[in-house]
């Protein structure tokens, strides 16, 4: 059996995919979650004990929107509010849920359907618990005006999490496929500023009070960081390091000894494991090379070089 000797450095790290091993929650997301929660938590019991910091808040803001009302501004902020609508969301997530479906997403269908039907039952069980009535007498148009309670706003709620639902699904899509990254990008672009715009309607139509749409805004921040971010740890495929072993055997052609010309050279192996040959080997390489290509040579693997250049291990037979 003719052995080879291998070379090998610190440096001798590859990078290949691998399924994300993490779980649970990342603390950068958790914290601010928590912090989400506890506020969302405080402007609800404020709205049900009636503490006078409610009513200031909600009249210096409705006095500021008030002003800002103008014929020109009214249509749009009409659009966005029907944008907002349950029947137009439910709409967006139905084609976005029959994309994956065409995609074979499975997963991602399962995680839209269960984040964004919890999200949606706790701000319907949050509304109806509390009860608050509307603001009649801030309405923009009182023929829209709608008869379920309005803390917190379900238009603010519900848009949040709807399109920050649809970014971590294609952020992760497009990150695992190494493609069309920028879709990602726009998307969360449009997650941050739609909602946004959408909650300002709500406010500028006078269809909420301003803490039902800080609330509404707050709660679905709550639910999209937590799902989000589980989500996004557990099937995100990344690039991992992987370093080759330092003890055992390795296996190399015996085809690919006698294909060198050189006394040493190095073997372009998906391993990057340099191979050194002395001139004394050479012959026995040629001989080597008469032998069928499917037989292997095992080659002891030595420890990383503490010097540039790898470290040599000596011959042995």
């Amino acid at each position: 059996m003719h052995e080879s000797y291998v070379s090998m450095s610190n440096a001798d790290v590859l990078r290949r995919p691998e399924p994300e091993q993490l779980r649970g929650v990342s603390a950068r997301a958790l914290i601010p979650a928590i912090i989400a929660g506890v506020l969302f938590l405080g402007i609800m019991f404020s709205v049900i004990r009636g503490l006078g910091w409610v009513d200031s808040y909600d009249n210096v803001i409705e006095s500021f929107v008030i002003s800002l009302r103008t014929d020109a501004l009214s249509p749009i902020f009409r659009m966005l509010s029907f944008i907002g609508s349950s029947k137009v969301l439910a709409a967006i997530m139905l084609v976005f849920i029959v994309f994956l479906l065409v995609k074979k997403q499975f997963k991602a269908v399962l995680y839209v359907i269960i984040a964004v039907g919890i999200a949606v039952a706790v701000c319907l069980g949050v509304k109806y618990g509390v009860g608050r009535p509307r603001p009649l007498n801030f309405l923009l148009d009182a023929e829209l005006v709608e008869t379920e309670p309005c803390f917190p706003s379900g238009h603010s709620w519900n848009s949040l999490m709807a399109f920050s639902t649809i970014f971590v699904v294609l952020n992760v899509y497009t990150t695992n496929i190494k493609r069309f990254r920028g879709v990602a990008k726009l998307f969360l672009i449009i997650a941050i500023v739609l909602p946004l715009a959408i909650a300002f309607s709500r406010l500028y139509m006078g269809e909420h009070y301003p803490t039902d749409v800080t609330a509404g805004l707050l709660g679905a921040l709550f639910f999209t960081l937590l799902f989000g971010s589980w989500y996004m740890r557990r099937f995100t495929v990344r690039e991992v390091p992987v370093r080759q072993p330092t003890s055992g055997w390795q296996v190399q052609p015996v085809q690919e000894i006698a294909d060198r010309r050189q006394g040493a050279a190095r073997i372009q192996h998906p391993t990057d494991i340099t191979l050194v040959l002395d001139p004394g080997q050479k012959a026995a390489g040629q001989r080597a090379a008469a032998t069928p290509a499917q037989q292997d040579v095992r080659q002891p693997a030595q420890k990383p070089a503490k010097k540039a250049g790898g470290y040599v291990g000596k011959h042995c037979k």
